[in-house]
């Protein structure tokens, strides 16, 4: 056998000596560890060696002085050493040359194979399944969560961006009797929903409605002053209470809000997780919803207005009516808009229906 000098300067192995024990048992065999690049063997008195083991299969105590150094195989056979100076510059080898080597995890062509191809599913797996785990996890979301959101939102931007509105009350009264008809045949009861009139500071913000989580519809003055028809208003009215029946401010909260947020939720620190959410009502009510989402509220919209007797494609009149009116100011998402940029918007309605 040769000696650790030589092995050195060769670059072959590293050798210490030591006790070997088998599995469970208090008896020992005096044997060697032989160490290369990354790999490790037993070496017997008799000149044979046993298989050669990854140094990641192998673990290693941490040194204590008056102890031997214990190593630890897979297979449950302990290797001990009292050389702990031996030990370290035997690992310290084997990590060096280990680095040295180009990385290879000797996996075949079949297992590189499936590595290659999940990475490449991973990505499409993520963008389909994280949405309708988000999705889950809102719709699991006790109501409280919608209401303290929802309330917190309209409480910060009351008096700031949203100012008193100017509609006269004969005309609130007729607009709340079309609501009122929309509720009744939605899948909406009258307690999960209001409507709110206000004025929009700007003007982007005026010729809009937008859903709050918990259930409030704020109708602005620019919009209403808009519309030439009350079908025009009740198709709005309807797609927003589509968004509410379908929680989608939560759900959009859910899926922004990241796997940290989610992991919250589910180990059931959600009293930190809502004042965070409620605190935050301005950032909630900025975000914009999805085509996905526009086309649900679409489709609720269109069923209202059918059983309503109304016309279902108003709405879309109308919004081609606040784009030429508002240009710029509407062109892309705002602050506040509950929408994408009204093009946007007009392709999404237009393209939701047949």
């Amino acid at each position: 056998m040769e000696s650790s000098a030589a092995s050195d300067r060769r670059g072959r192995t590293h050798r210490i000596e030591g006790r070997l024990f088998q599995a469970g048992s208090s008896s020992y065999t005096e044997a060697a560890l032989l160490f290369g690049a990354g790999s490790v063997c037993q070496d017997y008195p008799d000149g044979s060696t046993g298989p050669i083991h990854s140094m990641t299969e192998l673990r290693i105590d941490r040194p204590v002085t008056g102890l031997p150094r214990r190593l630890t195989f897979r297979s449950g056979e302990v290797f001990e050493c009292d050389d702990h100076d031996a030990v370290e510059a035997a690992l310290a080898l084997a990590e060096r040359r280990d680095r040295r080597r180009p990385a290879s995890l000797g996996l075949s062509p079949a297992k590189w194979a499936f590595l290659i191809v999940a990475a490449v599913l991973m990505p499409i797996a993520l963008w389909y399944l994280y949405p309708l785990a988000a999705d889950g996890v809102a719709q699991a979301l006790p109501r409280s969560v919608d209401r303290a959101i929802g309330q917190s939102t309209f409480e910060q931007m009351d008096g700031t961006l949203f100012l008193e509105s100017r509609i006269s009350p004969r005309r609130k009264s007729e607009l709340n009797e079309i609501f009122h008809a929309i509720v009744r045949v939605s899948d909406l009861s009258p307690e999960d929903v209001r409507l709110r009139y206000r004025k929009g500071r700007f003007k982007g913000l005026d010729q809009n409605a937008i859903a709050l989580p918990d259930g409030t519809i704020v109708l602005f003055d620019g919009l209403v002053a808009l519309a030439k028809h009350d079908d025009e208003l009740a198709g709005v009215l309807a797609h927003e209470v589509g968004h509410v029946q379908h929680r989608h401010s939560v759900r959009k909260i859910a899926r922004a809000a990241g796997l940290g947020i989610l992991v919250t939720i589910f180990l059931g620190d959600s009293s930190s997780l809502l004042e965070e959410l409620a605190a935050t009502g301005a950032a909630v009510a900025e975000l914009s919803y999805s085509r996905e989402f526009e086309t649900e509220a679409d489709r609720v919209s269109a069923d209202i207005m059918r059983k309503l007797g109304r016309d279902p494609e108003a709405m879309i009149t109308l919004l081609r009516r606040v784009l030429e009116n508002c240009g710029e100011d509407c062109e892309e998402t705002g602050l506040l808009s509950s929408h994408p940029g009204l093009r946007d918007r007009l392709e999404s309605v237009g393209g939701g229906r047949e």
